[in-house]
């Protein structure tokens, strides 16, 4: 059996979550159990990565799949195998973290009447930052 550790997030939209992982290249299952360690059912979760489909999209391999399930709060936590480690584990997460705010942001931006126009990343001191790039529709 695998040893899960949960990560707690910001995101609370299911559909932006999904969203934000296809943006990053992962096609999701939903209301799905986890397998772990030797293809185990170990627990289920409202979002699920399957490690081979992450091991397709970034070559890296995993002992078990990623999930994410709604907490009591309402906010998505992130599930992973403790022995994936907790940097890699919190990389993953602010990639996904990234990806949904530029989703919910997107979506937020067509409803006041806004156009994307494009996606930007800058260099700055701090590292890359992402820009999202709208016009006004007329």
């Amino acid at each position: 059996m695998s040893h899960y550790a949960a990560f707690k997030t910001t995101m609370r939209d299911a559909n932006f979550l999904v969203a934000a992982l296809a943006q990053m290249g992962f096609t999701t299952e939903r209301n799905a159990t986890l397998m772990g360690f030797m293809d185990r059912a170990d627990q289920a979760a409202d979002v699920v990565v399957r490690k081979a489909e992450f091991q397709r999209v970034t070559g890296k391999y995993l002992l078990g799949d990623i999930g994410f399930d709604r907490g009591a709060d309402g906010s998505y936590h992130m599930i992973s195998d403790d022995y994936h480690g907790y940097m890699a584990a919190m990389k993953f997460s602010d990639r996904v973290n990234q990806s949904y705010a530029e989703q919910s942001k997107m979506a937020w931006a067509e409803q006041q009447g806004y156009m994307f126009c494009g996606r930007e990343v800058v260099e700055t001191a701090a590292g890359p930052e992402v820009k999202l790039l709208f016009s006004v529709r007329e």
